[in-house]
């Protein structure tokens, strides 16, 4: 289990309350395990971010290879290439999805005509 505690706000006149960020390992299939996969990426960090909870995604090395060390500079991704890495993924995804059901569309289809002829 990997716990995430972020930084607590107080709100005036309200009781601070610290919120607490669970999530679960995957036994089952260790290689798609979000725990697993969050303690690989920092053996590939440098020491200096290791514990800071003001930063999670870094810039990678420009010369990494596998065998590296590390894959990560101690340097933020900027907002910017965040949001463009992100929008690059939500449309890889939607094409997938687009992709997907076409593909459903024609197996259905040429199901329904192959068992028609068979009528």
């Amino acid at each position: 289990m990997s716990r995430y505690y972020p930084p607590s706000t107080t709100i005036h006149g309200m009781e601070e309350q610290q919120l607490i960020y669970e999530q679960a390992e995957n036994y089952d299939d260790p290689l798609r395990c979000p725990v697993k996969l969050f303690e690989f990426y920092l053996t590939k960090c440098p020491e200096s971010v290791k514990c800071r909870q003001d930063v999670l995604y870094l810039l990678p090395e420009a010369t990494c290879v596998p065998e590296s060390p590390l894959w990560f500079s101690s340097q933020p991704l900027s907002a910017s290439t965040m949001d463009h890495m992100l929008t690059r993924i939500k449309t890889v995804r939607d094409v997938n999805d687009i992709h997907l059901s076409m593909s459903q569309t024609s197996f259905d289809n040429n199901n329904n005509n192959n068992n028609q002829g068979r009528s």
